[in-house]
């Protein structure tokens, strides 16, 4: 039901963003981008849920060979692609989503049929949606504001300073991203076992247990990213970004 209620949302948003994709593009891109390059990524945009649905339900049946096997091929599939199709075709941005997109389908098949046994078209099961839109409303709401908050960022950088600043920032924003891998590996490796265990007896002491280590583990990782900063940025980086490491 999930499955089927995201692509009727996701074909009636494709819909309404390709009839005014011209004035989206004046807008936010400030230049004329081609229908076929925002088709080609809201498509990939389409199977990109597909794919991380598959996965998710893998994850929650405690698959994690299957799980990083599709994570994986997505990854080698979508490089391929991408540098395939812009150094041999010389296809450029549009290269890239379609990349992106073939690579997405390819890996949408490949966890359906992981999941096979979950999913079936011929029962539309139309009486669970009022309910699932009645659940995720404020999860969509409070997705589109983090969103806006991880993105909005570098636009007032880019507005109030400029672009050595905005540079700078987005050096020191990928470093920062190392201690973030650490909490989504943790996060999706807890969330299953958190969701079963959590009315058991006993529960509220795993929680505190595990809240522990969690927020020991952090703050040991921050501390020693904190540290070796500088040594990194002058590894990984030119001089003119030295002044990320603060």
């Amino acid at each position: 039901s999930i499955v089927k209620l995201r692509l009727t949302i996701a074909f009636i948003i494709i819909l309404f963003l390709t009839l005014f994709s011209p004035y989206l593009s004046n807008i936010f891109f400030m230049e004329s981008i081609t229908p076929r390059v925002f088709w080609v990524a809201l498509f990939g945009s389409i199977f990109t849920q597909i794919y991380a649905q598959s996965t998710e339900v893998l994850r929650l049946l405690f698959k994690p060979y299957k799980y990083i096997l599709i994570i994986f091929f997505k990854t080698i599939t979508t490089c391929t692609f991408i540098i395939f199709l812009i150094l041999v075709f010389d296809l450029g941005i549009y290269g890239y989503f379609l990349g992106s997109l073939i690579s997405c389908i390819l890996v949408s098949l490949l966890g359906w049929y992981a999941i096979r046994r979950y999913l079936r078209f011929d029962i539309l099961n139309l009486n669970l949606w009022p309910d699932l839109i009645k659940f995720g409303y404020p999860l969509f709401v409070s997705t589109i504001i983090n969103y806006l908050m991880s993105t909005s960022d570098r636009l007032f950088i880019k507005y109030f300073f400029d672009s050595k600043e905005l540079a700078i920032f987005a050096i020191a924003a990928k470093f920062s991203m190392i201690a973030s891998l650490t909490v989504a590996t943790f996060r999706t490796a807890w969330s299953p076992i958190a969701m079963k265990e959590m009315n058991k007896s006993g529960g509220e002491n795993l929680f505190q247990t595990i809240s522990r280590i969690y927020m020991g583990c952090s703050c040991v990782l921050i501390i020693c990213l904190t540290y070796f900063s500088p040594f990194l940025i002058r590894l990984l980086t030119t001089s003119a970004y030295t002044e990320s490491a603060p």
